[in-house]
């Protein structure tokens, strides 16, 4: 999976998985926010750049874990649904980590198809599409109902 830089709110350039990573753990529970440390509010250089927090009704905000910027996101989420679980065998663990290559595939599956659906809304929205080329260049003529028009 490629990893892309996209611009935050703050207009900082991100990690695209890291991204994926924060919608995953909020559609697991709303309670979990995955943070991304600012390097001001870092204790050194090599201090982790993210953090997963529990935003706990019960008992408040804290923190469940710290990672890098270099960690795959999917061995990060693999563990912590692991902990989550509280297995510590080897099957737990080989499950979690399916289940977690399994959510980001089903992530990045889902995106793709919201943009196929912008792409179709576009070229739908789009009146020149009354009016292309087939693939020997001829000009193909089609009626208010997308349905090829006799010449």
């Amino acid at each position: 999976m490629k990893d892309y830089m996209i611009i935050s709110e703050d207009g900082r350039f991100r990690s695209s998985k890291m991204q994926r990573l924060a919608e995953i753990f909020e559609d697991y529970d709303p309670e979990l926010e995955l943070q991304w440390i600012p390097p001001e509010y870092r204790t050194s250089d090599h201090s982790p750049q993210y953090r997963l927090v529990h935003n706990s009704s019960r008992f408040g905000t804290y923190v469940i874990g710290k990672f890098y910027e270099h960690d795959d996101p999917e061995q990060v989420l693999a563990r912590f649904i692991a902990g989550d679980t509280r297995r510590f065998d080897v099957l737990g663990q080989l499950e979690a980590q399916e289940v977690a290559q399994d959510a980001f595939r089903m992530k990045k599956w889902l995106d793709e198809q919201d943009e196929r659906t912008d792409m179709v809304r576009m070229f739908m929205s789009d009146r020149n599409y009354l009016h292309m080329t087939d693939h020997k260049g001829d000009k193909v003529v089609y009626d208010e109902h997308r349905r090829k028009r006799q010449r």
